[in-house]
């Protein structure tokens, strides 16, 4: 689960599945193969939460340290006409691009902290394209 602040002081509880990748892939080449990931995010004060599903790709820094980047799309419950409500984003349509971006610690060999950046947009498809970036930190399990 995550934490991250949307649309100015929201709070959302995040929770995001990535599975393994599909084939084994011997060698420095294993990170280039991104693996299926899908989430959702449910803000706790009745703003903007959404669902997504895309690819994610992971790259150790070192045994600890990692990086990971994402990238997919997002079907989100937000406003979508002009003029949206002052304390929310006019996202002119519901569907939308998602990436993200974050830097991890594994404290063992199944747990690890993450701390990231996500961003959804509509890349300019729609009327509207205020679009929402969150930040969070989360923990992971992996099984």
């Amino acid at each position: 689960m995550r934490f991250v602040a949307a649309e100015r002081g929201a709070a959302d509880v995040q929770g995001l599945v990535v599975f393994a990748r599909p084939v084994a892939i011997e060698g420095g080449l294993a990170p280039l193969l991104p693996r299926f990931q899908i989430g959702g995010a449910l803000s706790t004060n009745g703003k903007t939460s959404h669902v997504h599903a895309g690819f994610n790709w992971t790259f150790d820094v070192t045994q600890k340290v990692f990086v990971e980047a994402s990238l997919g799309g997002a079907l989100h419950d937000g406003k979508t006409a002009r003029p949206a409500p002052v304390d929310r984003n006019a996202m002119g349509c519901a569907g939308a691009f998602r990436e993200s971006v974050g830097i991890g610690y594994r404290l063992d060999g199944n747990w690890s902290v993450v701390a990231s950046l996500e961003h959804l947009s509509n890349a300019g498809l729609c009327k509207s394209n205020r679009g929402l970036t969150n930040l969070g930190v989360g923990v992971g399990y992996r099984f």
